[in-house]
């Protein structure tokens, strides 16, 4: 492979594999090696791969949840707190940070 070096010449680099050997031969010494490799899995990586298998057999939509609002919404019965969302978006407006001011 040519490569290009910052004064602009030619430089003939070439790439070459290390020689391979039987592994035992080199290594009589570290006793007898494994051909299969192994991983290890941190304890966060396993938490974090059973929490997604996790979430992804639970629904994203609560149906039940939908079902006794549509049920309060079909009676007239459902109740809007003004003032509570009035006090929730007052709540998200001091979070939000300040803008230029």
């Amino acid at each position: 492979m040519a490569i290009e070096n910052i004064n602009n010449r030619l430089q003939n680099n070439t790439v070459t594999k290390p020689p391979t050997s039987n592994k035992q031969s080199g290594n009589a010494s570290i006793g007898k090696q494994s051909d299969a490799d192994s991983v290890e899995i941190t304890t966060v990586a396993q938490e974090l791969k059973s929490a997604l298998a996790s979430m992804s057999s639970t629904p994203i939509i609560n149906t039940e949840r939908v079902e006794a609002v549509r049920t309060v919404l079909a009676n007239g019965n459902y109740r809007i707190d003004a003032e509570s969302i009035a006090e929730k978006m007052i709540q998200m407006e001091r979070s939000l940070p300040d803008e230029g001011s």
